[in-house]
């Protein structure tokens, strides 16, 4: 036990040297390559970004002769999209990506405890309802989907965020974290008299909240980057990604592709600043209680 114990200190501190294999440094070169081919795409895309329009047509590839950063400047003047200007679409975009995960997970998070500790008639069928729903394609049903919003008046309204209360993307991850949360703290809260409200937002809840955080923010940068939803059916509240998308079918004949790309990169810092302060979440997504014995 104390052998075991001193090895995970030594692992921890970083005293422990790690033995490269073949196949170690066969998969470290593959991601390397890989990391390697995102960053350059990235880095041709800043580049193209501060070149003129007739500069990047002669020569897409070559460095800027000016870099022009005021590209970036006209960016904010010249993107828009149905009437809408940049900031009004940064703005959709921000409740557009807030709000659907946070209403989702809420929701997923309740029901995924009542799955995870509770049992009662029709739990395994609601277990077989959710497996199909997840194995189905929804790529087929944009036409049904579009007249169901069309009739409950949610179409084209703030009303079609109520779609993610029934949205179960990841309540399979959020049971298994609360399946993974000893009842022991729940038994003990209702000897001190606190109710099923109160275990599960006080006691529960809290368990499983890096979970919850790390689905969060994936859902975040899904919707933030989810540009086709809002063309069907938000047509009046187009998000940043929408109105780059529109403006280049727009100004296809005389687009200015510095200037897309600088919105573009505009916008990725975003979802690139969200993984950068959650990324331990996702790398250290924990189950585990805290009870010892």
């Amino acid at each position: 036990m104390e052998r075991s114990i001193e090895k995970k200190r030594k692992i921890k501190s970083g005293s422990v040297s790690k033995k490269w294999t073949p196949y170690s440094v066969t998969v470290g070169i593959i991601l390397a390559l890989y990391a390697a081919s995102l960053f350059a795409a990235i880095a041709w895309a800043f580049l193209t970004s501060l070149k003129g329009r007739i500069e990047y047509i002669r020569d897409p590839i070559s460095l800027p002769k000016d870099w022009l950063f005021s590209n970036y400047v006209e960016a904010f003047e010249q993107l828009s999209a149905n009437g809408k200007n940049i900031f009004v679409m940064f703005g959709n975009s921000l409740w557009l990506s807030v709000l659907p995960p946070t209403i989702n997970l809420f929701t997923a998070a309740m029901a995924s405890y009542v799955m995870a500790h509770y049992k009662f008639p029709g739990r395994n069928l609601i277990w077989s309802i959710i497996i199909v729903m997840m194995t189905l394609p929804i790529m087929g049903n944009a036409a049904a989907t579009y007249k169901m919003y069309l009739r409950l008046g949610m179409y084209n309204s703030p009303l079609i965020l109520l779609k993610d209360i029934s949205n179960i993307g990841g309540s399979l991850l959020v049971i298994a974290a609360f399946q993974g949360v000893s009842k022991t703290y729940a038994e003990a809260a209702f000897l001190d008299g606190a109710g099923h409200f109160t275990v599960f937002f006080r006691v529960m809840l809290p368990q499983a909240m890096g979970v919850l955080l790390a689905l969060w923010t994936m859902n975040f940068i899904t919707c933030w980057n989810d540009y086709m939803t809002p063309i069907m059916y938000l047509p009046d509240y187009t998000p940043i990604t929408s109105g780059l998308y529109i403006y280049q079918k727009e100004t296809e004949r005389v687009l200015n592709v510095p200037i897309l790309f600088a919105g573009s990169l505009m916008v990725l810092v975003v979802p690139v600043v969200m993984f950068a302060c959650f990324q331990d979440k996702f790398m250290n997504l924990s189950f585990g209680g805290g009870i010892k014995g």
